[in-house]
């Protein structure tokens, strides 16, 4: 009998030791999977990154190769990022691009933004963006207008 207790509070600290065990790993794949989203998102903007845009590319040559082309890209750059960084400094060039970001990311609202060099962007049309995309890049370039006209 002694030893059937022994065995069950072997058994029991094993079971103990495992459960332990999964939730420091489930911990660790959540934290993974965090870190792995951080890897992908612009740290200025908050928009997806190069890496992101880069992914998201191979997934549409596949779906190219399916025969899926239901999408569009559209790209948008800073004009006189370094004018603007010369004359103004880095923080300001930087308030540009975000700026820049949170109109191209109302603009198109259903479609994901990247940014995907210092001052240029990549949005991939899809959704309603892509069944409107001339009138959404239109009236992103009308603000685009009024920026400039007011600067």
């Amino acid at each position: 009998a002694a030893s059937m207790r022994e065995m069950e509070g072997d058994l029991n600290d094993h079971i103990l030791n495992i459960i332990a065990m999964s939730d420091r790993l489930s911990s660790s794949e959540k934290k993974a999977a965090e870190m792995g989203e951080l890897a992908k998102k612009d740290a200025l903007t908050g928009v997806r990154n190069k890496l992101a845009y880069d992914i998201q590319i191979e997934k549409m040559n596949e779906n190219l190769r399916k025969g899926d082309i239901h999408f569009g890209i559209a790209m948008v750059d800073l004009n006189f990022l370094k004018k603007i960084n010369d004359t103004y400094g880095h923080e300001k060039g930087n308030e540009a691009i975000v700026r820049l970001s949170n109109i191209v990311c109302a603009s198109f609202v259903h479609s994901p933004v990247y940014r995907i060099g210092g001052d240029e962007f990549a949005v991939i049309l899809q959704n309603e963006d892509y069944l409107s995309a001339e009138g959404r890049i239109a009236a992103f370039n009308a603000i685009m207008d009024e920026i400039s006209a007011d600067a």
